[in-house]
């Protein structure tokens, strides 16, 4: 009961080889310092078929309504400690109680289509947009790469001016990428150019911020259009992800139809800890030879 417990175990081989391992218990782990921690959360499940799918998710209804872990822990370790497959599902809610709802929702209709093939990703860049501020707050101090972003093009200003429409929409293309989602087209309109500029490494930040500032419109130019283009494509209509729920819904949108996302980089930020799932449920069948 004092100190560290030690422990001593030795094998024998057949040939005369000895072997002894010297064994002690961790170090105490202490808890991380409290931080925010975001108001909304994806919780993403897949199988190899439709039944299965359907069995998962109602396993995992039954788990949030008796579960006591951490939700941001259980739906981190759905998303980054599991083999992700054709058939997807995704729930955003702001509770255990919301998920689930979502999950018996969800399984009352009919479930996305398998994946075939991940979809070619867009990013639709417009003016200032609806702005939440609640929702643009939250981002700032619980989305560190939206932060970061956000300050790296000055002072704040007012919302409506350039400088804010230009900073939202920056830091929301850093999300996205930090994300692992790389956009393959980018559909511009007024400050919005200014960023599809930047985000496609035809100007520096600064430079297109300053371009932003003076009111002159962007020389933005996609590039001719091929008789394909648009085909099997997501549009990420960035002005419109004002805040966690409407970002968290957009990825589970993408995670269904295909796309790849670096799901440990969607967690970074609080530290995260692997839970207890339930396990893949399995469909065996018998067969006679």
């Amino acid at each position: 009961t004092q100190g560290t417990r030690i422990a001593g175990v030795t094998s024998y081989g057949r040939t005369g080889t000895v072997a002894h391992v010297v064994l002690a218990e961790p170090p105490v782990r202490e808890a991380p310092p409290p931080s925010p921690d975001r108001p909304a959360h994806v919780l993403v499940l897949s199988a190899r078929s439709e039944s299965a799918l359907r069995t998962r998710a109602g396993h995992l209804a039954r788990f949030l309504e008796t579960g006591t872990a951490p939700l941001g822990d259980v739906c981190f370790t759905a998303a980054a400690g599991r083999t992700h497959f054709e058939h997807r599902l995704a729930v955003v809610g702001t509770s255990a109680e919301a998920l689930r709802e979502r999950l018996h929702a969800a399984l009352a209709s009919p479930l996305p289509a398998p994946v075939r093939a991940a979809p070619g990703v867009g990013f639709v860049l417009g003016g200032a947009g609806p702005v939440d501020p609640e929702g643009h707050r939250v981002l700032l101090a619980t989305l560190p790469v939206y932060r970061e972003a956000w300050e790296a093009c000055g002072p704040d200003a007012g919302p409506g001016t350039p400088r804010e429409a230009f900073a939202r929409g920056w830091a929301l293309t850093r999300v996205w990428r930090a994300w692992g989602v790389h956009p393959e087209a980018h559909e511009a309109r007024g400050v919005g150019a200014w960023v599809a500029l930047v985000d496609t490494d035809r100007l520096g930040l600064e430079e297109g911020l300053r371009g932003a500032l003076s009111g002159r419109p962007a020389p933005w130019s996609s590039g001719p259009a091929s008789p394909e283009a648009g085909r099997g494509r997501e549009m990420l209509r960035l002005e419109e992800h004002t805040g966690w729920a409407p970002l968290l819904e957009a990825l589970g949108v993408l995670y269904t139809r295909g796309a790849a996302v670096d799901w440990a980089a969607v967690h970074a930020g609080p530290t995260r800890r692997r839970v207890v799932l339930p396990t893949y449920p399995f469909e065996r069948r018998r067969y006679w030879l």
